[in-house]
């Protein structure tokens, strides 16, 4: 799919109407070190652990499926919000979830964000993304449920996607309009965030006003996702990790049918989507298959590649004008959907 032309970043909120592709550059130098030094850490860490789970799924497969690597999350759990947020915890059917309110998320017509967090389907969980998400909700002005969905190896990922859902239910339930929702998710988690609303619609519920993919997985096909890496390899991921987690606990170890994912699916009638992803990493090509997919099925989309961001860069908005930029574009991606939805359900109720 071909890219937009390079440009500076200039905010412009009536990009919204205008569906396309852009390249975002070039890269500020925090963008550059971050990526360098991921790729120095980071990277080889994950290359070692892959190693090590390998050696271990060898000898006894079944130790690997009978851990939880949600303890991994444990050490973040005092992670704050940026300051003068309000957290609220909330109880699911079979998870539990978190209210991240910036004080600009007021008033009944506020967005509600329904967040699904990333993490290779098995680890991260609220408080990994805890801070990510209070710049999200100031962006965008918008209330944000997190949900710590159950995850890999113990659960599948259909149960997963089912919290998705319970949580999406309960906004209903609780008198949230579904145009006043966007559903959204990083990496595996922007997985979950699109089969959630493709479960919304076959639920026959509300379909939810739009959905943001920060770095999203939407294709688990390893033939097509290792390639576009090797001329530019991701600055995070080894391809060695990538497919360990595919074979190893997405598929176990080829006992189980590969995934229907995203890019497979029936898109039709979903709200629009925003996806940032950045220029060098491996999930480029997820991104790039799902916008070709949403524009087959008439689905509004906008893809936003940035110069030489790692995955899910966002997280470093302290510290990355990249990262703040990219949020202040799902802010105003946001609040310009659900604008637009709550005027056309008004405009219908009124003829």
């Amino acid at each position: 799919m071909p890219l937009g032309v390079n440009r500076i970043y200039e905010p412009d909120s009536e990009k919204w109407n205008r569906p396309h592709v852009e390249m975002i550059g070039p890269a500020a130098w925090q963008t550059r070190v971050n990526a360098a030094v991921m790729a120095r850490t980071l990277k080889p860490l994950l290359f070692a652990l892959t190693l090590l789970g390998r050696a271990c799924n060898s000898r006894n497969p079944e130790t690997l499926q009978r851990m939880s690597f949600a303890l991994a999350d444990k050490p973040s759990v005092l992670t704050r919000p940026i300051k003068n947020t309000l957290l609220e915890n909330v109880q699911l059917p079979h998870c539990k979830a978190e209210w991240v309110s910036a004080p600009e998320a007021v008033g009944p017509d506020a967005p509600t964000i329904l967040y699904l967090h990333g993490g290779a389907f098995i680890t991260c969980g609220l408080g990994s993304h805890r801070r990510m998400i209070s710049h999200i909700s100031r962006a965008a002005c918008a209330r944000v449920l997190s949900v710590d969905y159950r995850m890999l190896p113990i659960s599948p990922i259909a149960d997963a996607i089912a919290d998705g859902l319970d949580a999406y239910r309960m906004l209903l339930a609780s008198g949230t309009s579904a145009n006043s929702i966007v559903i959204a998710g990083d990496s595996a988690g922007g997985f979950l965030a699109t089969m959630t609303a493709l479960s919304i619609k076959e639920a026959g519920l509300p379909l939810p006003a739009a959905q943001v993919l920060l770095s999203g997985l939407t294709d688990c096909d390893m033939r097509t996702k290792l390639p576009p890496m090797r001329p530019f390899p991701d600055a995070m991921f080894p391809s060695a990790t990538l497919k360990f987690i595919n074979d190893v606990f997405v598929t176990k170890n080829g006992t189980e049918a590969v995934l229907q994912c995203p890019v497979h699916c029936d898109l039709s009638g979903l709200g629009p989507f925003l996806q940032q992803v950045g220029s060098r990493e491996a999930l480029r090509h997820d991104a790039a298959e799902l916008a070709r997919r949403l524009n087959e099925d008439g689905v509004s989309n906008w893809l936003q590649v940035w110069d030489r961001a790692p995955h899910v860069f966002q997280v470093g908005a302290d510290f990355n004008p990249d990262a703040r930029r990219a949020i202040t574009d799902i802010g105003e991606f946001v609040r310009s959907v659900v604008a637009t939805a709550t005027a056309g359900s008004t405009q219908a109720e009124a003829g």
